[in-house]
């Protein structure tokens, strides 16, 4: 895994695969990673995070003001949600001693980021906010749909704007702990966001199928309000 960023369409494109991906928690091939590999990843994460601050000094110069705060916040966004995935997988560390160094050398250089990130272009970026959910307002929803057919609406609504989320990945994380199945009394983020990628015909048929049903009774209201 060499990086390179700038050959890249994605400038976050190793450390998203990295975090995403190839260290993340529920990947097969996780204990098949050696110490030394962890040690060479860890090696190379400066020069992937210098390579995205060259990528946005890049992509931002010669910019109006406008285009400048739009380009530095889809970096921020970025950099936000892997510093939330990498969190996560760190949690599921705990039980592994050197995945648990590598996550934490992972994080560290992630914030350090997010700190020169923050400080250099801080006039581009809205104020964070401060998110507290209280465990009583935690509610579940339960849709009459399989967790895949619920990823397949999911990720349509997202496309289609209906989901004022930055990415599909935040949707996903969004509306996750608030939905349950017949079958599923949970389903996480990653599920959601890996099954909508390749949807099989007879899911799709299904979720058309109630598509089309909210759609005539939609139709009903507007050719009742006309009268």
């Amino acid at each position: 895994m060499q990086t390179n960023v700038n050959t890249q369409a994605y400038p976050f494109a190793w450390l998203d695969e990295l975090i995403e991906i190839t260290l993340h928690p529920t990947t097969i091939q996780l204990k098949a990673i050696t110490p030394k590999r962890l040690e060479e990843v860890c090696d190379q994460l400066p020069v992937a995070t210098k390579e995205v601050e060259m990528s946005l000094r890049t992509q931002i110069f010669g910019l109006d003001k406008s285009n400048v705060k739009t380009v530095v916040e889809l970096y921020y966004n970025a950099l936000q949600e892997l510093r939330w995935q990498a969190t996560q997988n760190l949690t599921a560390y705990t039980h592994n001693a050197p995945l648990a160094k590598a996550g934490k050398i992972i994080l560290s250089v992630l914030d350090e980021l997010h700190q020169r990130i923050t400080e250099r272009y801080r006039v581009y970026l809205p104020k964070e906010e401060s998110h507290t959910f209280l465990p009583a307002m935690l509610f579940k929803l339960l849709i009459k749909l399989s967790g895949d057919q619920i990823s397949i609406l999911v990720k349509a609504a997202f496309q289609a704007g209906l989901i004022p989320a930055r990415s599909l990945r935040q949707a996903c994380r969004l509306l996750a702990p608030y939905l349950s199945t017949d079958r599923e009394e949970t389903l996480s983020a990653n599920s959601l966001r890996s099954h909508a990628s390749q949807p099989e015909t007879p899911d799709l048929d299904i979720v058309l199928n109630y598509l089309e049903k909210v759609t005539a009774i939609v139709k009903g209201y507007y050719r009742r309000g006309r009268r």
